[in-house]
């Protein structure tokens, strides 16, 4: 196992634009238990020792400034030999990715690219109101959205960007698509206003679990590559 894996599942170009954004540490040459998550923590991993996983998917690392979280991490896996392959943006922008799978759990047909290539527009195969579109989220991700904006009307076309959404611009973006609905994973007053004020529904789930779908992708290609038959969900907050 090496970096080389990384490059039959993304897309080479965007690997060597983002150095920084992925990489594979390797305590356990071969693995043979995969677990996954959408952020490396200390909790994940502790859980990842109890069910004797050797290998940690995540679409996060633990960045630098979560300060002595880091160490603690990297201290956990090392003592207990487990390897770890994370990849964040590349896997934002891959078409199995982050906002690409989550429209894909509302069978939408991807018809559009914003947020710099993290986000996607998605269209419904029917038109759907707010709340039939929170249900089958709700049952997909197993959460109910912490924030919503209901403008009381159809949904035929969706904006998805997962995870840290909450800029206006991208709201804004997606309006250009004549969407009805946008989806993400953070907010703020201001977007939620701006969605209010822009008569749009918007639906706000966490980060976390917005981008869990695009991970269990991710965690599944690994898997074939390695020929590992099973991933293993490993629980996370609802941060």
């Amino acid at each position: 196992m090496d970096k080389k894996l990384l490059y039959s599942i993304f897309d080479p170009e965007i690997l060597d634009a983002h150095p920084d954004e992925w990489d594979i540490v390797i305590h356990c040459p071969n693995p043979d238990a995969i677990g996954f998550a959408t952020t490396l923590t200390p909790a994940v991993i502790k859980q990842a020792i109890a069910q004797n996983i050797n290998l940690l998917v995540t679409h996060h690392n633990v960045w630098d400034f979560m300060l002595e979280e880091k160490s603690i991490c990297l201290e956990l896996l090392s003592q207990h030999r487990i390897s770890h392959i994370w990849c964040h943006t590349p896997l934002d922008a891959a078409d199995f990715g982050t906002s690409a799978a989550l429209l894909a759990a509302l069978d939408c047909k991807l018809i559009g690219t914003i947020a710099d290539g993290d986000g996607r527009i998605g269209e419904l195969p029917k038109p759907l109101q707010l709340s039939e579109v929170t249900n089958i989220l709700d049952e997909k991700l197993f959460e109910s959205p912490c924030r919503k904006n209901d403008a009381s009307k159809l949904i035929t076309r969706v904006a998805c960007v997962t995870g840290a959404g909450s800029r206006i611009s991208y709201l804004a973006e997606a309006l250009a698509f004549d969407v009805e609905l946008y989806i993400t994973g953070e907010t703020s007053m201001y977007l939620l206003e701006y969605a209010c004020f822009r008569n749009i529904n918007a639906l706000v789930y966490s980060h976390n679990y917005t981008e869990i779908l695009g991970t269990l992708n991710f965690a599944e290609k690994v898997a074939s590559q390695l020929e590992i038959n099973k991933v293993t969900r490993i629980d996370e907050p609802h941060f």
